[in-house]
């Protein structure tokens, strides 16, 4: 009876290398490194991976399984991993995919109650509180947050747009904003500006 040649993968490799695939699958071909352990694939098996080309680093921890091209939605899971649990996308990044303007942002922001660090590709900022909801599958700020958010960063005219593209798609709600204008809290000077000129009294 002959054995198994050693350089094939044990039945056990291979289910791990299945329950890896499945989950970058769902997060537009990104995994994390504690994500890989979870389904089984150890440091030495991660290291063999990534010389024989099959991870491909996004940032320190974070990888492309199979293929370095990501669409900008795995970019989205990679910045929002990086930013750890319970992180949202957020200002420029939230307005744009909630379709509040139409330029895609070339610098992800997320915010998060960790400690985590920004990095070249990806902006972390740290509020107090973190009003969050879902949209398209992520994790983001609310529309009214998200407002507050990119006014504290841009003029006047974008804020403009950004409101009205709010009120375009029936996702703005007047009272939720007002209530999250706060005094001192950056943007809310802006943005009480640009509700006042939408809604002249």
């Amino acid at each position: 009876m002959s054995e198994a040649s050693p350089f094939l993968p044990t039945p056990r490799a291979k289910k791990a290398s299945v329950r890896a695939a499945r989950l970058a699958g769902a997060q537009w071909g990104v995994i994390s490194a504690r994500q890989l352990r979870a389904c089984g694939v150890g440091w030495s098996a991660a290291g063999r991976w990534r010389a024989a080309g099959k991870l491909h680093v996004i940032h320190r921890g974070i990888y492309a399984l199979g293929h370095p091209s990501i669409p900008v939605e795995g970019q989205l899971v990679a910045a929002l991993i990086h930013a750890g649990p319970d992180a949202a996308l957020s200002h420029v990044t939230a307005a744009w995919w909630w379709g509040l303007i139409q330029e895609q942002p070339g610098r992800i922001e997320v915010s998060s109650p960790s400690r985590a660090r920004s990095l070249p590709e990806v902006l972390v900022h740290h509020p107090m509180q973190l009003e969050q909801t879902r949209q398209r599958r992520f994790p983001i700020t609310t529309v009214a947050r998200t407002l507050v958010d990119f006014a504290a960063t841009e003029p006047l005219n974008r804020v403009r747009t950004a409101l009205a593209q709010a009120d375009y798609k029936r996702l703005l709600d007047v009272q939720e904003v007002e209530a999250a204008l706060r005094r001192g809290r950056p943007g809310s000077a802006n943005l009480r500006k640009a509700i006042e000129r939408h809604q002249p009294k």
